[in-house]
């Protein structure tokens, strides 16, 4: 049987952890013949979030940055650690729903694709629950990420990404926040990778619920699209 690590970047996420992890917990893989190994790397929550999953979900594995070091600095520690054959970045708020996880895998299990990703708008237009900034953003970076790269996505910083392990072998994750994102995607475009999308199911939330992606956070994407590209 294959595994699948499920990746879950926390970072005082006290009110959702749980019942991600249940969702996660609960979605049946075995039909595709995989079993799933939960990570849940705290980055230096300052809220009860790493208590939540220490007391009440011990086959988790629960990795931890002392300090805020980011969503990338994350994943990269998730990547390191494990010896999956799969990997899903999960976000750790609900704006994503584990139930896509077999839709996500089977092009990988049947030996279609080495890359999912999980695309928001592919079939649909703009997202009625997503803040129109970051929908501005994301479409001048997947159009940025292109041109550059000759890639045909839709979605760029889609929190969905599903990799297998021979996909991500050899490549160095260095960005440390939102911008692990292009890092990644310019990669494995630059290493000739296809990156194959779905459409998915998508909740947004708000930055009063929480959402940690800022306007700035363009800017770094877009200075790792071109750094990547010309001179790295």
């Amino acid at each position: 049987m294959k595994k699948l690590a499920v990746i879950i970047p926390a970072h005082n996420e006290e009110n959702t952890i749980a019942e991600v992890i249940n969702k996660v917990k609960g979605v049946d893989l075995e039909k595709l013949g995989i079993e799933k190994e939960i990570i849940v790397v705290d980055d230096g929550s300052t809220d009860s979030t790493a208590e939540i999953i220490r007391s009440k979900f011990p086959f988790v594995v629960l990795l931890s940055n002392e300090a805020k070091e980011g969503k990338g600095s994350a994943v990269k520690k998730a990547i390191a650690y494990s010896d999956s054959d799969f990997y899903v970045i999960q976000d750790a708020d609900l704006e994503y729903d584990p139930k896509e996880y077999p839709r996500l895998l089977q092009p990988l299990v049947e030996n279609n694709a080495e890359i999912v990703y999980g695309s928001r708008f592919l079939g649909r237009g703009y997202p009625s629950e997503m803040l129109f900034p970051n929908y501005i953003g994301n479409l001048l970076g997947t159009f940025i990420a292109n041109a550059l790269y000759g890639g045909s996505l839709t979605d760029l910083m889609t929190g969905y990404k599903v990799f297998s392990r021979a996909a991500i072998k050899g490549i160095t994750i260095t960005r440390k926040g939102f911008d692990i994102c292009p890092e990644l995607t310019a990669k494995l475009l630059k290493k000739g990778k296809r990156i194959y999308e779905i459409p998915i199911d998508y909740h947004g939330r708000g930055k009063k619920q929480g959402k940690k992606i800022k306007l700035i956070d363009s800017l770094f994407i877009l200075v790792t699209l071109c750094r990547f590209r010309f001179w790295d």
